[in-house]
């Protein structure tokens, strides 16, 4: 039986299935190291239906010179007692998986080890130019270059990865997948509609933090513009903010101007993954106006996802990992130019304007095309023709 080791970074709460399905694979052995800052929550979900025979953790607090040896070996020590066939390495963006990727040091520290295929889970783009990936980027362009595969989420990371010169036949499309499916509570949606006064408006939804990064300053400035031009569009339509974060009572501040005038935004504060059902299925369509911030923007941005399989149309910003399903998949939504207020205010109003009919034929279009990206089915069968050769 082939034996597979993921050296991953954490364990996002959209990833549980799909480790879960592969820990428990009947046609090959496969195993993971949780490795990086998060690892305390991520060794808690343990308990959410996950092989804890399978997982092993690294945990650390601060970066040291002792701190990257020592977790080097582990790993090293892990690969080379477990005999493995493939190791799936997550981006190269901490020294010790740099190391263990660079083929030099493969040469000499792994001289003894049973010769493994290596992969490469990356779903970073050409938006990300930090300093900090302005300084990684070269080494990581030669690590893709010499992986035997490299694991992306969209064409549009592909593309990327070959402005990188990584080799095209070497690129696997490995999509993302929600775990939150289209099951809902009408009691818990009359409870909301209730509370908020939401009966008979159209409902314009962001989900995610309250951050800078996040852009949502822009959504809101670009709804205050939108009802200022459409007089009636202030009592047929509502804005709902559902997340929090440190940016909360600034956007609360911006928002004011749109209550006085009549408007209606509304901050729902945190909701949880396994309550958001009836956010989605209330909305007319979702926003994600993610920024780039000193060249660090959204490298997927899963709430597209989320937003679809419930059939409802996306507006992304242009520098949005995901905005690459829409490009390919135009019933999806539309795309904005980031920070571009006037252009946020179009799509809203072009989405607002269609009619009753059109949208539920383009919402049903919209929960049939998504299965075809957001399934588990595919990142398994990718998993399997890598292990055997298929």
């Amino acid at each position: 039986m082939k034996r597979i080791l993921f050296v991953h970074n954490s364990i996002p709460d959209y990833r549980i299935p799909l480790f879960s399905k592969l820990a428990n694979y009947p046609e090959f052995d496969c195993n993971f190291i949780i490795f990086g800052k998060y690892n305390v929550e991520c060794k808690q979900k343990i308990n959410c239906g996950l092989n804890s025979s399978k997982f092993e953790f690294i945990i650390f607090k601060k970066y040291s010179i002792i701190r990257i040896i020592n977790n080097f070996l582990k790993i090293r020590k892990k690969i080379i007692n477990g005999n493995y066939d493939m190791i799936i390495f997550d981006a190269p963006t901490y020294p010790e998986i740099m190391l263990l990727n660079l083929p030099l040091i493969s040469k000499i520290f792994f001289k003894n080890c049973k010769p493994f295929v290596k992969i490469i889970w990356d779903e970073e783009f050409e938006w990300n130019k930090s300093f900090k990936r302005k300084i990684v980027l070269p080494l990581s362009k030669y690590l893709n270059k010499n992986a035997d595969a490299i694991l992306v989420p969209t064409k549009l990371h592909k593309k990327w990865q070959i402005k990188l010169n990584v080799d095209p036949k070497k690129i696997i499309l490995f999509p993302n997948v929600t775990n939150i499916y289209k099951k809902y509570d009408e009691k818990k949606i009359k409870r909301i509609c209730q509370k908020y006064g939401l009966n008979n408006k159209s409902i314009i939804t962001y989900v995610g933090r309250l951050v800078p990064i996040k852009g949502v300053k822009f959504l809101i400035e670009a709804y205050f513009q939108l009802i200022s031009e459409n007089e009636n569009l202030k009592k047929d339509t509502v804005l709902m903010i559902v997340g929090d974060g440190e940016d909360k009572n600034k956007l609360i501040k911006i928002a004011k101007k749109i209550n006085e005038a009549g408007g209606n935004v509304i901050f729902t504060g945190h909701i949880n993954n396994s309550d958001l059902s009836e956010y989605y299925e209330i909305s007319k369509f979702g926003v994600v106006p993610s920024v780039n911030i000193s060249g660090t923007s959204e490298a997927y941005g899963l709430v597209v996802n989320e937003f679809l399989v419930y059939g409802k149309p996306v507006l992304v910003s242009n520098v949005v990992g995901a905005s690459a399903l829409i490009v390919d998949n135009p019933e999806f939504g539309h795309i904005f130019k980031e920070k571009n207020i006037k252009d946020i205010k179009n799509n809203l109003k072009m989405l607002l304007d269609i009619d009753p009919k059109s949208y539920q034929i383009r919402s049903k279009i919209i929960q049939k095309n998504i299965k075809i990206y957001n399934n588990y089915e595919v990142n398994l069968e990718v998993i399997k023709n890598l292990a055997l050769g298929e």
